[in-house]
């Protein structure tokens, strides 16, 4: 017990099933525009329901506390052959980005359903089609 060594760049992430993460695209230089934000997806197993909150502000100010602010309630819901997310936006915040793009697992098969329709290949919505 112990003997297993494994480089500081393969540190496993453990993520619960129903979990949706907010992430970054990588951009390579500090000056490009943050166009897209990116939802990593970790879907059910099987069969399940999860409610999701996801905050955003400016990050700079105390104007989240008048309502300046995004929320994005999720509501996601997986059975054996779809994964169905229903998404709507609160707030008077408009971020800088205007995409939202999907990651699902490496090996998952299941369609992806976002506010009742099926996405392209790209797994890509535009922010200004969540209500």
């Amino acid at each position: 017990m112990g003997a297993d060594h494994t480089p500081l760049e393969h540190i496993p992430l453990f993520i619960k099933a129903g979990s949706i993460l907010p992430l970054n695209p990588a951009q390579r230089l500090n000056t490009q525009q943050d166009d897209c934000r990116e939802l990593l997806i970790m879907p059910f197993i099987g069969k399940g329901q999860a409610d999701i909150q996801i905050f955003d502000d400016d990050g700079e100010s105390f104007h989240y506390l008048k309502t300046h602010f995004c929320l994005f309630d999720i509501h996601l819901n997986c059975d054996e052959k779809t994964i169905n997310l229903t998404i709507k936006r609160t707030g008077s915040f408009r971020p800088a980005y205007n995409v939202l793009h999907f990651r699902l697992p490496k090996n998952e098969q299941r369609i992806l359903w976002v506010n009742g329709k099926p996405l392209t290949p790209k797994c890509s919505i535009l922010l200004s089609d969540i209500h």
